[in-house]
């Protein structure tokens, strides 16, 4: 993937070429489509904080809150709308781009960085343009990895403090943070690593027993946390996505540990905390403060019970299983396919033909076949295991090169965050999932294809084409089709003309649904708070009308506890006037009895049905 580099000139020609392209790509498609209950878990915690509620001890926050402080300000300077956070998702996903194309810049030249940020592009946003959490702990991975990689280069601890911030910020967003957090650590012990045995000889290589046995230990405990947190239940699947990609690294940090370095294990301790400490620093800044601010509110205990504790008992109860373990097979030949080496640098026009063709069949049963569709996006999303170890056997043949190191640590640097990042998927891996990670697996594969041998050029052309295309003309439109509302794919078209919907575009059953609801509701309840539940939330957005439980996802709560809310609510006549019912809930369908049965002891004796939802009113 190497080239003679560009002048200056083009190369900033090209980067404003693909800037502009992504963005118009993300511009067409930033107000398609929606999951009604993340957009009413977003919009509905930013305005309870706007109303100087606070998340965790006055709401069920399913997050962290950070994100929920910038969507709140976000709502107070441009108005409460749906898509305000959209928007605010497109400036950042500006900043994020040019980021992208940076990091490919250091292992190829500007138009292959360009096809591997285009990539980055069309497996991330676009597909769901909803402003999730998710989607800004990608950003925040990304600078992250950019402030690293400037640290290679140039070793100043100002961007390891960089890199921490942005792992700060990225909890405070959603908790997943802590696998980039993790990721960087481990190429920090990699770096430790490189930098002894650089700086040893014949003469002074000795052998360092104390550090070595705090790495292998340190190793040890991180494995045993991870199988605990990612293998509930276990099985071979959950074992070959969510644990063996780390277990390969830090397989290899074990074995190269027993290799002679330079130094005494004090010097080896002085490097690594070197190294992690300002890194360590920075993730302490962004916590610190917003600890500080829940402190002073005493709320502290709620905020470290909500996202350690409870989070893992919600684990059970919002789970999707990874990929089967066999598509790691079907992952093989496009291992093979991607790393085949070059063999001449003129192929002959029958080749190109039939892989192009082959390509295009491909695409065309995909686009007809979910059976075909499934196959090759979970051969995808098998290949990255694969990757983490196959760059963990290539790693340690190269440990005896005569190179600077440089290189290794930045494959490994994307491997590690890559490998760690991908737990995002745990307990929930939903084929959207991939995408939360797809744009740092692309840039990781693109940093292992700079090492020589050079690649076939026209294989790594073909592949990127046939997952380009992929992404757009075949995910995208059965990412919110398909996956969450079980149709065929389907682009959703249909304005949802509400107040505070923006121009947002549903299905147009969707659009129905709500547009007769919402008003419905409104009606009824003459300004009064209302019950809606299980599950949704966008119900009260929506409306306008507030909400006088700290539900979100019902089944938050446990049952004892949701049962007697919702009498203490319900027993108040003049204060409840309606009550929505959710008769297909994504999560907490045992909680739809619980209200129904509630409803029954208050007489809500009135009721309409609008599809899935049934309003209940008092006469």
């Amino acid at each position: 993937m190497l080239s003679r580099p560009l002048p200056r000139a083009n190369s900033l020609a090209i980067f404003f070429f693909v800037w502009t392209i992504s963005a118009l790509y993300l511009g067409l498609n930033l107000n398609r489509g929606w999951v009604p209950h993340d957009e009413g878990i977003l919009s509905q915690s930013a305005e309870r904080v706007l109303n100087r509620e606070l998340p965790h001890r006055d709401f069920d926050e399913p997050y962290t809150g950070g994100l929920t402080y910038l969507n709140a300000a976000a709502f107070r300077v441009f108005g409460v709308d749906l898509m305000v956070l959209r928007w605010l998702l497109f400036a950042v996903f500006l900043v994020w781009v040019p980021i992208v194309f940076a990091i490919a810049r250091e292992f190829c030249s500007s138009w292959p960085a360009a096809a591997v940020t285009l990539l980055a592009v069309v497996w991330s946003v676009p597909n769901y343009p909803a402003a999730m959490p998710s989607w800004y702990c990608l950003f925040l991975a990304t600078f992250g990895i950019f402030a690293l990689l400037r640290y290679i280069s140039s070793p100043r601890a100002g961007w390891l403090v960089a890199a921490g911030i942005c792992g700060g910020l990225s909890v405070l967003v959603k908790t997943p943070g802590l696998f980039y957090i993790a990721g960087v650590l481990l190429f920090l012990v990699f770096r430790e690593q490189q930098t002894s045995k650089h700086s040893a000889s014949t003469s002074d290589a000795v052998r360092s027993p104390v550090y070595g046995a705090f790495v292998v230990s340190s190793l040890a405990l991180f494995m045993v946390v991870l199988a605990w947190v990612a293998m509930r239940p276990a099985s071979a699947s959950e074992f070959v996505h969510f644990v063996l990609p780390s277990l390969a690294l830090s397989s290899l940090l074990v074995i190269r540990e027993r290799e002679e370095s330079s130094a005494t294990s004090w010097v080896r301790f002085k490097r690594f905390y070197s190294l992690s400490l300002p890194f360590l620093a920075g993730v302490a800044v962004p916590l610190s403060v917003f600890a500080a601010l829940f402190w002073r509110s005493g709320a502290l205990q709620p905020l470290l019970t909500n996202l350690f504790v409870n989070q893992l008992q919600r684990f059970t109860d919002a789970r999707l299983a990874p990929p089967h373990w066999l598509f790691e097979f079907f992952a093989i030949p496009i291992a093979y396919f991607l790393f085949q080496n070059a063999r001449s640098s003129r192929p002959s026009v029958l080749p190109v033909l039939s892989q192009v063709l082959l390509a295009l069949a491909l695409l065309m049963v995909c686009r007809r076949s979910v059976l075909a569709f499934l196959l090759v996006l979970d051969s995808v999303r098998a290949t990255v295991p694969l990757l983490a170890a196959a760059v963990a056997i290539l790693l340690y043949l190269r440990r005896k090169s005569r190179e600077d190191g440089a290189q290794d640590q930045r494959i490994m640097l994307l491997v590690s965050v890559v490998s760690t990042l991908s737990l995002i998927q745990v307990p929930y891996a939903g084929p959207l999932y991939f995408c939360y990670f797809a744009a740092l697996f692309f840039l990781a594969l693109a940093a292992v294809f700079s090492l020589p041998p050079h690649r076939s050029t026209l294989n790594l052309a073909v592949a990127g084409a046939f997952l380009a295309v992929f992404a757009m003309f075949v995910f995208r439109p059965a990412s919110i089709a398909a996956f969450e509302f079980e149709r065929l794919p389907a682009f959703p078209n249909a304005r949802l003309n509400l107040l505070r919907a923006g121009n947002l575009r549903v299905f147009d059953d969707q659009a129905a649904t709500y547009q007769a609801l919402i008003p419905s509701v409104i009606q009824h309840a003459a300004g009064k708070p209302i019950l809606a539940g299980p599950d949704c939330p966008q119900i009260y957005f929506l409306s306008g009308l507030p909400n006088p439980t700290p539900f979100f996802f019902d089944f938050f709560e446990p049952p004892a506890k949701y049962k007697a809310h919702l009498r203490e609510q319900l027993a108040r006549p003049d204060f409840i006037k309606v009550v929505v019912v959710n008769d297909a809930p994504a999560f907490s369908r045992p909680y739809r009895d619980m209200i129904l049965a509630a409803l029954a002891e208050a007489h809500f004796s009135e009721s309409r049905k609008f599809d899935k939802f049934e309003v209940f009113w008092r006469p």
